[in-house]
C-alpha cells in the first residue's frame, strides 16, 4: 500500500527531502495491502526515527543533528531491515 513518512517539529525543506529520499530508498515499498508508519524527530543536537511495519518496529536514537541524518540511515537499515 503505502509508506507514510511523517516529520516532528520544524525541518529544513532540504533536509527533509534528503531524510525522506534515504528512508524511502532503505525502506522500499510495504507488501501489498499493507501500510508502514515512519516517524522522524529532531531535537538539535540528536534525532529519533521510529518505524513502524506490520509484524516489526524499530526504533533509532541518532546522537546527530537532521543534517547528518541521510547518511546515518542507510547503514542502521542494513543493521536492522524493516522487512
Amino acid at each position: 500500500m503505502a509508506l507514510q513518512i511523517d516529520f516532528v517539529g520544524l525541518w529544513d525543506c532540504g533536509t527533509r527531502k534528503r531524510v525522506e529520499g534515504a528512508l524511502r530508498e532503505g525502506i522500499g515499498d510495504p507488501p501489498s495491502g499493507e501500510s508502514w508508519n515512519v516517524s522522524v524527530n529532531s531535537f538539535g543536537a540528536y534525532c529519533v526515527v521510529l518505524a513502524k511495519a506490520t509484524e516489526h518496529t524499530r526504533r533509532k536514537v541518532f546522537l546527530l543533528r537532521a543534517a547528518e541524518l541521510p547518511e546515518a540511515i542507510p547503514v542502521w537499515l542494513k543493521q536492522e531491515p524493516l522487512t
